[in-house]
């Protein structure tokens, strides 16, 4: 005997590694870069037919001296992004067009370069970051059922 049974399961998934370029103002002419941190990450998800669209936001803080590294100062700037991935759905026996998206950062928005011309206000903030889509569907599996009574 054989049994209909409904149940959720992935039918697409993706990941997708960005990278982004940010200029950075500052009130003071720079003589050391000291740090860079990304911080207050916030995003949402949603889909569009086959791709999963990932809208952010988050704050770059740039610690660096100036007048000959005798003072120090923290310049925040605000980002905004968005990425988009193509996921292919995988299973041609979803049984309804309601999905559901699950997003992940693999890995949060981080600072991987800095650049600055000496004397200048302005800081190039090369930043990636990585994450995971998922698709979660209703589908329909037809399963072998035994009786209790059979062997």
């Amino acid at each position: 005997m054989f049994v209909d049974i409904i149940t959720k399961a992935i039918c697409g998934k993706g990941k997708k590694l960005s990278n982004s370029l940010h200029q950075v103002g500052t009130q003071h002419p720079i003589s050391n870069l000291l740090g860079c941190w990304i911080l207050n990450h916030r995003f949402k998800a949603n889909r569009d037919n086959q791709s999963v669209i990932v809208q952010g936001t988050y704050e770059i803080h740039l610690w660096y001296a100036y007048e000959k590294d005798t003072h120090t100062e923290i310049a925040k700037t605000s980002v905004q992004y968005e990425d988009q991935l193509t996921v292919l759905i995988q299973n041609e026996n979803l049984i309804s067009d309601e999905l559901d998206i699950h997003v992940k950062f693999l890995h949060q928005p981080n600072c991987i370069d800095t650049t600055f011309k000496q004397l200048g206000n302005q800081v190039l903030v090369k930043t990636e970051h990585e994450w995971l889509a998922i698709i979660i569907g209703e589908t329909q599996l037809k399963v072998e059922a035994k009786d209790s009574n059979e062997t």
